[in-house]
């Protein structure tokens, strides 16, 4: 693979990265609170 197409990747990936974190809840309580009864359901 070219070192250029490699770079582009790496760039996608943490951009990707960065909105997956911009997403997530500041601790596991928060995460824990936020789950709606359908969720709970499916996860149970």
């Amino acid at each position: 693979m070219d070192n250029e197409l490699i770079a582009q990747k790496l760039e996608s990936l943490r951009r990707c990265l960065r909105r997956i974190q911009e997403k997530c809840p500041p601790s596991a309580d928060a995460l824990a609170g936020n789950f709606t009864p359908q969720v709970r359901r499916c996860l149970c």
